[in-house]
């Protein structure tokens, strides 16, 4: 066990903004770490308006020769449709070669069936467009995603020379309720640190306490990105001060918030992975 009292986290309330599904395992090793762990989705994930792109693109699995996964919600949304629609991922059912974001991606996509053959080192989606290089060039790549997500993916990919087909796996949106409570203890500014998955959460915190108030987070709280892409969103929003993790398992997470414990409440800098 961990001697919270020595944890740099220890009595620190931080704010987590994931959904509550992915929320558990940062969850407990921050309480493991003596932190008040603060669960305020500001993200859902629902369906796509219409399946008929995506069950096209089912059909024809075993004709693309990448199948990219970008996310966990979107190995989640991809395992539920194929069971839906009792497609086979297995042997000649199946693309060619299969990559991911990362190795979180990873297992997730191997869990759910699907062989791996290729992760990102860089743990994103432009670093492993980069990896792929010519590789994919005149290849079929089938690139399902959230309806929010970053343009920088599929660009860089058409760029090396891949026939991209994107579609909607699943949409983002605000989350249907939240806890009143919680909320008003946000607005508030009742919490030492608040850890951001996405741009996507970034964007529904600014329409539910405005920029001014996450700027404020950013001079006198603990802000910790979740990869650079989350951190580009900061940044659009005005926000300094932030650290930015490169890898996005829930480790990372808590160690990123450690390096910025010691500015809890504080107006300073870190250094080079500072925002």
């Amino acid at each position: 066990m961990p001697d919270v009292g020595r944890s740099p986290l220890a009595g620190k309330r931080v704010v987590i903004t994931r959904a509550f599904a992915q929320s558990s395992e940062l969850g407990e090793l921050l309480t493991a770490s003596g932190a008040i762990a603060i669960v305020f989705p500001l993200v859902a994930y629902v369906p796509p308006h219409d399946f008929a792109p995506l069950d096209r693109a089912l059909g024809q699995l075993a004709e693309f020769d990448w199948l990219i996964f970008t996310s966990e919600n979107t190995v989640r949304a991809i395992g539920d449709r194929i069971k839906e629609l009792q497609i086979s991922v297995s042997g000649d059912g199946s693309p060619r070669q299969i990559a991911c974001v990362g190795p979180t991606t990873a297992r997730a996509a191997e869990a759910a069936g699907f062989g791996v053959t290729r992760t990102a080192k860089n743990h994103s989606g432009v670093g492993l467009a980069a990896e792929l290089g010519d590789s994919v060039r005149n290849q079929r790549v089938f690139l399902p995603r959230s309806d929010r997500a970053n343009r920088d993916l599929p660009v860089a990919l058409t760029r090396n020379g891949a026939k991209v087909e994107e579609v909607v796996a699943y949409r983002t949106i605000p989350p249907p309720d939240f806890d009143e409570n919680v909320r008003t203890q946000i607005a508030a500014s009742e919490f030492d640190a608040i850890v951001f998955f996405s741009p996507t959460a970034v964007e529904h915190f600014v329409e539910m306490f405005g920029v001014e108030r996450l700027r404020v987070a950013g001079c006198e709280r603990g802000i910790v990105s979740i990869g650079p892409i989350t951190g580009a969103a900061l940044e659009k929003s005005g926000v300094s001060g932030f650290i930015t993790s490169d890898e996005t398992n829930s480790k990372a997470a808590v160690h990123a918030l450690e390096l910025c414990s010691a500015q809890f409440g504080q107006h300073s800098s870190m250094g080079a992975n500072r925002g």
